[in-house]
């Protein structure tokens, strides 16, 4: 009787893991750092801009996004992905770029 509880609470364990859903880890070409709700969504070219100190953007071929957390995996010069993104008003950007956008989930196209 011992042994099939032990069973059954481990097939409930895995279960609700798999609910959970990933969160920061990336699944093939997809990361999520976060709830999407009220984001922006794009398509565009990351690309790296030897400006300033340097940065990483995302151009979608009318504005010039500058991500804030651009997770390292993403970080190659016209890599095309597509961003769920929070638009960070109030933060000031650079003169080259858009505004500045904390990306909550991003997948390679």
């Amino acid at each position: 009787m011992t042994r099939s509880l032990h069973i059954v609470l481990a097939a409930v364990l895995l279960a609700a893991a798999a609910c959970a859903g990933p969160t920061n880890d990336v699944d093939g070409d997809v990361l999520v750092l976060g709830d999407t709700t009220d984001t922006v969504q794009l398509e565009g070219t990351v690309w790296y801009y030897d400006y300033d100190e340097g940065f990483w953007a995302i151009d979608t071929g009318s504005k010039i996004y500058e991500p804030e957390n651009l997770p390292e995996a993403f970080k190659e010069d016209g890599q095309r992905v597509a961003v769920h993104a929070l638009v960070r008003s109030g933060v000031e950007s650079r003169e080259l770029t858009g505004p500045i956008i904390e990306i909550r989930r991003i997948e390679r196209l």
